[in-house]
Parts: C-alpha cells; structure tokens; sequence
C-alpha cells in the first residue's frame, strides 16, 4: 500500500514535470524574442550611451529588421528542428531499447524451454541407458552364471574321466606287475627244480 502511494506521488510528480517542460520552450521563445528584439530597438530607438540610430532613414531600419528578423527566424528553426530531433531520437532510441528487452526476454525465454526440454531429454536418455546397462549386466550375469556351470560340468567329467583312466592305467599296471612277479615267482621255481 505504501509503494503503490509513492509510486503515484512520483507519477504525478513527473507529470507535473512533463507539463512544465513542455511549456518552457514557449516561454524561452517569448522570452528570448523580448530580449533579442529588446536590446537592438533599445539601442537605435532610444538615443542613449551609444549614438547608433541617429541619420538613419526608414529603409535602413527596414533593411536591418529584415535581416535580424530572417537570422532570428532562422535561429529559432534551427533551435526548433534540433529539439524535435532530438526528442525523435530519444523516443526512437527508447523504442529500439523496449524491442531488444522484448527480444532478449523472447529469446531468454526459448534459451530456458530449450535448456528444459535438453534436460529432461538428457535425464530420460540417461534412465534408458541405466535400465538398458542393468538389463545387460543382468544378462551377462545369466551368460556368466551357465559358462561357469558348463565349465564346472566339464571340469568335472575331465576329471572323472583321468579319474577312471588313471584308475584303470593303475589297475593295468598291477596286473602287469602281478603277472610279471608271478612269472619271476614261476621262473624262479622253475630253475630251482631243475
């Protein structure tokens, strides 16, 4: 409530400034005309310090207003012509501003919905790959998981089967042996009897 009383108090303020400014320049002309036109009719009318308007006739008088008239006339269009521009400027510069806010706040804004729409693109890209990653660990796992249970089936009948070919490699070797000790036994008691 207090910021919304001081924000018309500063409004009609600069209204109250508006309306005086743009009366000035009117009365700066009216004024400046008195002076201009004041102190040169001051000077040749009156016969004051300086005797400048003695022995002249009325066309030099028309002559001298004339051309004082046309450079004042022509002062005060070019005065004129300045300020206008310049306040020409000045609104043209103040509309130039307000369209590069209005494009900058465009253009922040399409910067922000980008920026959102790549996160949240980003953030879904980023899920799928996570399941996608848990899905093929998971996988490999399994693949894992039944390489090594296959090895281990293999690993064990190799080893069952060196397990029987050893046993019968040994049982081999003792008949072998067995034989070859009854044939020493046998030839042995043969020489003997002889």
């Amino acid at each position: 409530m207090m910021s919304n009383n001081c924000d018309n108090t500063i409004n009609s303020q600069n209204k109250k400034r508006k309306a005086w400014y743009y009366n000035y320049p009117i009365g700066a002309i009216i004024l400046g005309t008195i002076v201009v036109w004041g102190i040169p009719l001051s000077l040749f009318l009156i016969d004051g310090v300086l005797p400048t308007g003695s022995g002249l006739d009325r066309s030099d008088w028309l002559s001298f207003v004339s051309n004082y008239g046309a450079g004042y006339v022509t002062a005060l269009v070019a005065i004129l012509a300045i300020r206008f521009g310049v306040n020409s400027l000045k609104q043209d510069l103040k509309h130039r501003e307000n369209l590069l806010n209005a494009d900058f706040a465009q253009r922040k804004q399409q910067f922000e919905n980008d920026l959102t729409q790549r996160k949240k693109q980003f953030e879904e890209d980023l899920a799928f790959r996570r399941e996608q990653f848990q899905e093929d660990l998971v996988q490999r796992k399994q693949i894992l998981e039944a390489d090594l249970q296959q090895r281990n089936q293999q690993f064990q009948i190799n080893l069952n089967e060196r397990k029987r070919m050893h046993d019968e490699d040994l049982a081999l070797r003792r008949k072998i042996f067995e034989d070859e000790k009854h044939e020493r036994f046998v030839n042995s008691f043969t020489k003997n009897r002889l």
